[in-house]
């Protein structure tokens, strides 16, 4: 009996010292410097807090100071071992350098869809922007800009918006799905080579969801979004200048952008 209680004792003194031996992971700075501790959170693949042997309070680190993390023990360790081996194998293709926070810029080019039916025949359309503004945190951005559209290619009905937007993105890698809504107000332009006498802008609103990637220097940008835009054409009748016709339109084209971040 005592031989049984003293394995006993071995073993879960062993076990007990080899987990001790394994709880600090290892967490190299792109600093050059190295801390060692145990993970006890990862919040969103952001920020690391470890428990540091020696000091009192816990260490919060952020993600992107980080060049490679070892980890060998803390809070639900293969979840913690399956994030950094992702973490590691991400910073070794490119470093993650995106700033989640100040100045943004970026320019966008669309192609927009056509609708059957006698007035646009499925004609497509294309439209050009540009935006800039101030990125609060990676979920939440504000901004505005100016743009381009022709909603029927070679129609003459030509529109600038000048817009409103908000976006974000989903996760701090270099690849992220991102959201992007604006909306604002859209002059419409005349155009006597089309017979459009007059041009009345309206209502625009533009949500879209889609993808950034790239480099760590040469980020871009692809979104889907439905584009809404109201807009009254006044035409002059070929034969007859006299005899005018109104059209109060609403656009509802689906679209799809590619562009480039500054």
């Amino acid at each position: 009996m005592k031989t049984i209680i003293h394995i006993i004792i071995l073993l879960t003194v062993s076990q007990s010292l080899a987990a001790q031996k394994k709880d600090p992971a290892i967490i190299v700075m792109k600093s050059g410097s190295i801390i060692e501790g145990k993970i006890v959170e990862w919040n969103d693949n952001e920020k690391i807090t470890i428990i540091s042997p020696g000091i009192r309070d816990s260490i919060v680190i952020n993600q992107d100071e980080i060049q490679k993390i070892f980890p060998s023990g803390g809070i639900e360790e293969d979840m913690i071992s399956a994030k950094a081996q992702t973490f590691n194998l991400l910073a070794g293709r490119a470093a993650y350098d995106f700033k989640h926070t100040g100045f943004y810029a970026t320019a966008k080019a669309q192609f927009i869809s056509g609708n059957d039916g006698e007035r646009a025949n499925g004609v497509n359309g294309f439209g050009i922007s540009i935006s800039a503004g101030h990125r609060f945190s990676r979920l939440f951005a504000v901004g505005g800009g100016v743009g381009y559209d022709q909603f029927i290619w070679n129609s003459g009905e030509e529109m600038i918006p000048v817009f409103a937007e908000v976006s974000g993105y989903f996760t701090p890698t270099q690849t992220s799905l991102f959201y992007n809504i604006q909306g604002g107000y859209s002059y419409a332009l005349s155009d006597d080579r089309y017979l459009i006498l007059d041009a009345d802008g309206g209502f625009m609103f533009y949500p879209s969801i889609g993808i950034r990637f790239g480099t760590a220097k040469n980020k871009l940008l692809l979104d889907v979004g439905y584009k809404f835009q109201n807009a009254t054409y006044t035409y002059r009748n070929q034969w007859n200048s006299t005899i005018t016709s109104e059209q109060d339109l609403t656009f509802k084209r689906m679209s799809i952008r590619l562009g480039v971040i500054f």
